[in-house]
């Protein structure tokens, strides 16, 4: 080696110790942290330890601890696993707290807390769980009314008439069917019978011949037996439950009604006298 490096080796010797101390600091706040910080280099690390060619025998030894008596320079010391210390016990987070009890409202709710708990849902801090409620049934709409056709129904005929009250009622009721003014037919009845059903002529010409005029128009039995069969044709629905008998109120009207509204009543002496009465 020449003099120059021989003056030399003393400089480096004295960097090397120097580079080493500052290793060895560094290596007690590494450990200081490790310490203090758990699972910074996970379970089992070890500690690097620093070696350097030519090591010197004040402060050449492992990081952290001194050099081993007799150390030859240049050997690198055998690396020693630094010791972890366990890791602290994971605590349970917190239970959640009622922040709508605490003034936190919905809102606090929605976007949690920042105590670093896990966000509550506003659902289970604010709403309290829903009670079944019994459901009212269904209500049943009523059901309308069928619609039927509208009908015309045909007036009912009236009863025999025994009294010239329920006759007056029975001879506006015939004039209505062949659509004869009632009172025109009234007039006639009137002077006829004055509504008296049993009336009846013994004196005059027909009552001589044996075929006396009666009832409530005073037909002949022969004059009713030939008209009231072309009145029931003209109008059977009108002649549903009259018989046809000569004695019959009803039966005595309808022909009376049907001989007026065919011209075949306007021979008779009544007839003019009711219509000048009426006036047509």
């Amino acid at each position: 080696m020449s003099p120059p490096a021989l003056a030399q080796q003393p400089d480096m010797q004295a960097t090397l110790t120097q580079l080493v101390a500052t290793l060895t600091q560094l290596t007690g706040v590494l450990q200081a942290y490790l310490a203090t910080t758990p699972g910074a280099l996970g379970s089992g690390a070890t500690a690097p330890t620093p070696s350097a060619p030519g090591q010197a025998q004040a402060g050449a030894g492992q990081l952290g601890q001194p050099a081993p008596a007799g150390g030859t320079p240049g050997t690198p010391a055998a690396p020693v696993s630094a010791p972890l210390p366990a890791a602290p016990p994971v605590s349970a987070p917190p239970a959640p707290t009622d922040v709508a009890a605490q003034g936190g409202g919905p809102a606090a709710a929605s976007s949690g807390c920042g105590c670093g708990g896990a966000s509550v849902p506003p659902a289970e801090l604010t709403a309290p769980p829903a009670e079944p409620t019994a459901q009212s049934p269904v209500q049943q709409l009523p059901m309308a009314a069928p619609v039927r056709a509208k009908r015309t129904a045909r007036k009912k005929q009236p009863s025999r008439p025994r009294t010239p009250e329920e006759t007056k009622k029975a001879v506006a009721w015939a004039a209505k069917q062949y659509g004869v003014k009632p009172a025109l037919l009234l007039k006639i009845a009137e002077l006829e019978s004055n509504f008296r059903p049993d009336a009846a002529n013994g004196w005059d010409s027909n009552a001589r011949k044996g075929t006396p005029s009666k009832g409530v128009m005073q037909f002949i039995e022969p004059t009713f037996k030939s008209m009231a069969p072309k009145a029931r044709k003209a109008n059977p629905e009108a002649w549903k439950g009259v018989p046809m008998d000569w004695m019959d109120p009803r039966a005595q009207a309808l022909t009376a009604a049907w001989a007026i509204k065919t011209n075949q009543g306007s021979h008779w002496a009544t007839y003019g006298r009711a219509r000048a009465a009426t006036g047509g």
